[in-house]
């Protein structure tokens, strides 16, 4: 759209607010990522109707998709 204003960027660290850690305990989580199973699935909708365009951010250094 020409002359629309772009959304302003979220950039949203996944390795603590999304994927907690301490007081547990957490489901079992499958074996390529046991983490995943530490995300609350309800965060998705909340997360997707925030007026912003989501950049999913992350200080960890290993491509873990390649591990």
């Amino acid at each position: 759209m020409a002359g629309s204003t772009p959304l302003p960027l979220l950039y949203l660290d996944v390795d603590g607010p999304l994927i907690p850690f301490g007081a547990g305990p957490y489901p079992p989580g499958d074996d390529a990522n046991p983490l995943l199973a530490r995300i609350d699935a309800t965060l998705g909708p909340r997360l997707t109707a925030l007026p912003c365009e989501l950049v999913w951010a992350t200080t960890c250094t290993v491509n873990l998709a390649l591990s």
